[in-house]
């Protein structure tokens, strides 16, 4: 990835305030960002969610191997949701909860 050659990320130093819950802004929920991703507001939020959602899946959850079959199952018209629900065997909303947990502590490696 891009971050681990060149350090940089979408948003950088303070600007990645506000990605946690009870910051200053919520983040999109998976179903948001897998339905219209193109059309949400705060591109710059959704671009550091889905950097931040890739690493999560790359580096703690189903390494490059999981994220090329998720990628595949999406290319073959597989929604998003249930892409990653057959990918790592998780509820989208269990996903989602362990990728929030994981993100409140691994968040300020980011920034």
């Amino acid at each position: 990835m891009e971050y681990r050659e060149t350090g940089y990320l979408w948003l950088g130093g303070g600007a990645s305030a506000g990605l946690l819950p009870g910051s200053e802004g919520p983040l999109y929920s998976l179903p948001e960002l897998g339905r219209d991703f193109d059309g949400l507001e705060n591109t710059a939020v959704a671009y550091r969610e889905a950097f931040l959602l890739t690493a999560y899946l790359v580096d703690y959850s189903v390494g490059w191997d999981g994220l090329h079959t998720l990628l595949g199952e999406m290319a073959r018209g597989r929604p998003f949701e249930a892409a990653l629900e057959k990918v790592t065997g998780l509820s989208p909303k269990e996903f989602e909860s362990r990728w929030l947990e994981w993100l409140r502590e691994a968040e300020p490696r980011y920034r």
